[in-house]
Order: C-alpha cells, then structure tokens, then sequence
C-alpha cells in the first residue's frame, strides 16, 4: 500500500483536492488477493475495470487488473478512504487514508468550510491527525499467509500518522 513509486506508506497519502475537483484514483493491485476502494462520503462514485466486488469493483490478485475510481469532491470537508475487499484486514494492514476537500474559494472564500463562519481556519495552522493501532499477531499471520483469528485482535501499538506514539 502506498504510492506509485511502490514505497510503503501508512496510513496511504494524504489527497488534497478542492471543493467541484474531479478526482480520478487508479488502483494498480499488487496483492495476492482482490482488493478495492471506497470513498465514505462522497457520492456518486463511478469505477471502472477489475471485476464486479461487493462494494465496489475490485482489482484481481497479483495486477491480474486495475480499477479507476472517479467521483467530484463536492462538500468541503476531511474524509476517508479505505480498502472496501475484506476491509478489516486490508485496513489494519494499511490501505487507507484521508482526503480533503478545502472549500471552493468563489463560493466560501479560502478560509473557512462550508457556508459557515464557525467553520474559519486557519491555512498555515493545519494539521491532520489519523490514528490508528496495530496487533503484530495479525500482521505475522497475514505475512505468514496464516488464517487471522480476529477473535485474538490485540492492539499493542498506537500510531499517529502512521508513526509509533509516544515516541
């Protein structure tokens, strides 16, 4: 999981895109197992390629296939997006990530989301925060090519930003 160089990224990248962008994201699997997208809170989701999936279409194993997902990011805000092919385990192996979506400057001005004055930010004083856990037990099996036994599910590291916290 992560960017078209092929390097590990977790959580994957960050996807900055502004309020009535087009968003165009082609899925290249490299998996041995079918995996594919999904955008929470964006409507209207087209895809094509790969083959029919339960929540969306998905890319076959090993780039057997690849799918194009395509959307307009049309309500400013942070978002996800996270794997939508066995989601608990693809997830907790790293393939999701945040999208925002900064306001249309023509419509609310550059500094605030929504048609909402409480929504005001700051743009040099932004930061986002993605947590999330891990269970080493899960991630041995996966590498393994072991059954996961989620009943076990542990967490034993916090990340912030993909980074171990405390530290």
């Amino acid at each position: 999981y992560g960017l078209a160089s092929g390097a590990f990224q977790m959580p994957g990248p960050t996807l900055c895109v502004n309020a009535g962008d087009t968003v165009t994201v082609t899925l290249d699997n490299r998996l041995q197992e079918p995996t594919s997208i999904v955008f929470p809170g964006q409507s209207d989701v087209s895809a094509s390629g790969g083959s029919v999936g339960l929540l969306t279409r998905e890319a076959g194993a090993r780039r057997s296939s690849k799918v194009t997902y395509t959307f307009t990011a049309d309500k400013p805000g942070t978002y996800t997006y996270e794997s939508g092919t066995d989601s608990r385990k693809q997830v907790e192996m790293g393939l999701w990530g945040a999208i925002i979506v900064y306001p249309s400057c023509h419509v609310t001005g550059c500094n605030q989301a929504y048609d909402d004055p409480r929504t005001t930010f700051e743009a040099t004083r932004e930061y986002i925060h993605m947590f999330s856990s891990v269970d080493p037990d899960i991630h041995a099996a996966v590498q393994l090519g072991k059954p996961v036994d989620w009943s076990t599910y542990s967490a034993k590291y916090y990340l912030i930003n993909g980074r171990s916290a405390p530290d």
